[in-house]
C-alpha cells in the first residue's frame, strides 16, 4: 500500500486529496496519474466535481460519492452562489462509469451524533461494494490501530456497509422511510412541478386565493415566452422562483405556522432526547430588534397565530405597520409592476435581460438592515438593467462584396 496525501491550502480552505495505491508492485511515484483512477471515494462533493478530481476518471472508474455539500469560502462570501448539487454530479457521472452515492454527513449525524465518522462510512460503503481489495479484518484493524474514537470509527464502518447493501435498513433505524439522495430541490424540478410547488406552499402560508393569483401571473409570463422563443422555460422559470419569494415573505404569522409543522416536530425529537428544554430565541416588533429567550409557553402563542394568519394585511393585523411588513407590500407591488412593464417589450435580442430582471428578488435575503441594504442593491441593479433592456438593438451592417471590389 502506498499512500499520498495532497493537502495544498486544506488549513486555509482548500481541498484534501488523497492518492493510495494497493498493488503486488508500486510504482516510485505515489501520484496517481491523470485518468488513472479505478475507484474514488469522494467525501466532499465540492472537491469531487473539481477540475483536479475530474482530471483523476476516466470511462473505467467506479466513485463513491457524498452528496452532502459543505459551506466553502466562496459560499459563504458571496451569497448569490450556491452549490448547484445536480450539475456537480452530473460532471462526475460524465467522466466516470458508475456514480454510487450516499448522504454520509447525514446518516452520521441521525445515528452517531456527530459527522466526524462520515469519512470512515463512505470507506464502508465503498466496501460493501467491492470497491476496496482488502479485507474487512484489515480495514477493522486500520481503525483499531489508528486509536481515535476507535468505537465509534468502527461502528461507521459498518453503518457504511448497511447503507450499501440494504438502505431501506438504515432508514428505518434513522426513524423515516427512504429517499432518494437526489432528492430534486423545487429549483431543480421540471417547471410544472416547480410550479405546483410554490402555489401549493403559499396556499399553505395564506389561502388558495394567493395561490391561482401566483398562478395567474406565471401563466401570462409563459404565454408571453412562448410567444418570443418556442420551449424556452427560463423566463417563466425566474419568475416563478422570485414571485413565490416575493409573496411568502416570513413574517410573524409564517413564523408561527412553520414552527408547528410536523415535521418540525419530529427533527426536534430526532436531535434531542426526551424531556429535553424548548427555548425560543425570538424579536417581537413590539419588542425591538434585539432577540429575547422565551419558554415553551410560546408554543401556544404560535398556535393562536398560525389559527389567525387571515388577518395578515388587514386592518386587524397588529404587525402591518412594521417597517419590514411595508417594505415587504412594497416590494409585491414593484415586482408585480416590474413583470408587466417589460413583458409586453421582451424581444429574441433582450430576452437574457428580462430573465435576469426576473431573478433579482432572488438576491434579497435575510431580515432587518441586512435585507434593507440587499433590496436596495437589487432597485440599483434592476435600474442598470432596464436601462440595458429599453436600449435600441445596435445597428447591423452587412458586408457587400461588390461594393467592397469597386
Amino acid at each position: 500500500v502506498q499512500t499520498l496525501d495532497m493537502t495544498g491550502l486544506a488549513q486555509k480552505g482548500g481541498a484534501v486529496f488523497g492518492h493510495v495505491r494497493i498493488a503486488e508492485t508500486l510504482p516510485h511515484t505515489g501520484r496517481i496519474v491523470s485518468g488513472g483512477a479505478d475507484v474514488v471515494v469522494g467525501c466532499d462533493l465540492v472537491s469531487a466535481a473539481s477540475n483536479e478530481a475530474l482530471a483523476l476518471l476516466s470511462a473505467d472508474t467506479r466513485v463513491v460519492l457524498n452528496t452532502h455539500v459543505a459551506p466553502t469560502a466562496e459560499f459563504v462570501l458571496s451569497q448569490s452562489n450556491d452549490t448547484h448539487l445536480r450539475k456537480r454530479l452530473g460532471r462526475v457521472r460524465k467522466a466516470a462509469q458508475r456514480v454510487d452515492t450516499c448522504d454520509a454527513e447525514d446518516i452520521c449525524n441521525s445515528l452517531l451524533g456527530s459527522s466526524l465518522q462520515a469519512n470512515v462510512l463512505l470507506l464502508g460503503f465503498a466496501y460493501q461494494q467491492g470497491r476496496i481489495p482488502v479485507s474487512l479484518a484489515a480495514l477493522e484493524e486500520a481503525v483499531r490501530l489508528n486509536g481515535v474514537a476507535v468505537e465509534q470509527n468502527l461502528q461507521a464502518l459498518h453503518l457504511g456497509r448497511l447503507a450499501a447493501c440494504d438502505p431501506q435498513r438504515v432508514a428505518e433505524l434513522r426513524g423515516h422511510s427512504a429517499a432518494p439522495v437526489e432528492q430534486a430541490a423545487p429549483q431543480h424540478a421540471q417547471l410544472a412541478e416547480l410550479i405546483s410547488f410554490h402555489a401549493e406552499n403559499l396556499a399553505a402560508y395564506a389561502d388558495d386565493k394567493l395561490a391561482e393569483k401566483y398562478r395567474a401571473l406565471v401563466a401570462s409570463v409563459a404565454a408571453r415566452e412562448q410567444q418570443v422563443r418556442s420551449g424556452s422555460e427560463q423566463l417563466t422559470r425566474a419568475a416563478a422562483e422570485s414571485y413565490a419569494r416575493v409573496l411568502a415573505v416570513k413574517d410573524e404569522w409564517e413564523v408561527a405556522r412553520l414552527h408547528l409543522q410536523p415535521e418540525f416536530t419530529e427533527l426536534l425529537s430526532r436531535e434531542f432526547a426526551p424531556g429535553a428544554r424548548t427555548t425560543y430565541l425570538l424579536a417581537p416588533p413590539l419588542l425591538g430588534v434585539k432577540k429575547r429567550r422565551f419558554g415553551a409557553w410560546m408554543k401556544g402563542v404560535f398556535k393562536v397565530l398560525a389559527n389567525m394568519k387571515g388577518l395578515r394585511n388587514t386592518a386587524l393585523d397588529p404587525f402591518r405597520f412594521s417597517s419590514e411588513r411595508r417594505r415587504s407590500l412594497f416590494y409585491i407591488r414593484h415586482y408585480e409592476e416590474l413583470l408587466q412593464q417589460i413583458l409586453p417589450h421582451v424581444d429574441l435580442q433582450n430576452l437574457p435581460i428580462a430573465v435576469a430582471l426576473a431573478r433579482l428578488p432572488q438576491e434579497v435575503r435575510g431580515f432587518g438592515h441586512v435585507r434593507e441594504r440587499q433590496l436596495q442593491a437589487a432597485l440599483q441593479k434592476e435600474q442598470h438593467l432596464l436601462e440595458e433592456f429599453h436600449r435600441p438593438p445596435a445597428a447591423v451592417q452587412l458586408f457587400d462584396p461588390g461594393q467592397q471590389a469597386a
